[in-house]
């Protein structure tokens, strides 16, 4: 997404992992000319193959996600369609030419949890930092995720995600990590 433009404008090999097709045509048509963007039409679940996924219409695609209801707790005009989808350990495994990775940005939505509890130990520290924004953090399932860095020689920091969350970030209903990996 738009995130990843400090990153390209600098020259750094940036993968762009998208599901919802007309995010995916606007990389292509941004970025498809560029040798250090490798853009993979796709989503990133707990499986491989065909899995349902909830599009937003207008503006508010970037909350389309996994889920019927997005991550702000709206379900309303939310269209299903069927999209091709990898694992993480398939991502790093099949489509990351480099043997790691400075740095992962995952913004999926609520699906990280999945994402976290399906990645191998071994593929998680070829990850050297990640940015990583949760959302529909019930039952405190955050600390899934902090666990797992945890177990894998990770520092972080969480971050509220607007100054109105609460300071307790763990109870927060999203927010952000900041890890990276002790060597």
């Amino acid at each position: 997404g738009m995130s990843s433009v400090a990153f390209v404008e600098k020259g750094i090999k940036t993968y762009m992992v998208e599901a919802d097709s007309d995010n995916v045509e606007i990389l292509k048509r941004m970025w498809d000319n560029n040798s250090k963007i490798k853009i993979i039409d796709k989503a990133i679940s707990n499986k491989n193959g065909e899995i349902e996924f909830y599009l937003s219409p207008g503006i508010s695609s970037v909350v389309s996600s996994l889920y019927e209801v997005d991550a702000n707790g709206n379900n309303t005009d939310r269209k299903k369609v069927i999209v091709q989808s990898i694992t993480p350990n398939k991502f790093i495994e099949e489509y990351v030419d480099e043997s790691s990775i400075d740095l992962m940005k995952i913004d999926i939505e609520g699906a990280e949890y999945d994402f976290f509890e399906s990645i191998t130990d071994e593929n998680i520290r070829k990850v050297k930092r990640f940015i990583i924004e949760y959302h529909n953090n019930d039952d405190y399932k955050v600390m899934n995720i902090i666990a797992k860095l945890t177990k894998n020689n990770f520092k972080f920091k969480l971050s509220k995600w607007s100054p109105s969350c609460s300071d307790y970030i763990i109870e927060n209903k999203m927010g952000v990590i900041y890890a990276e990996r002790i060597i």
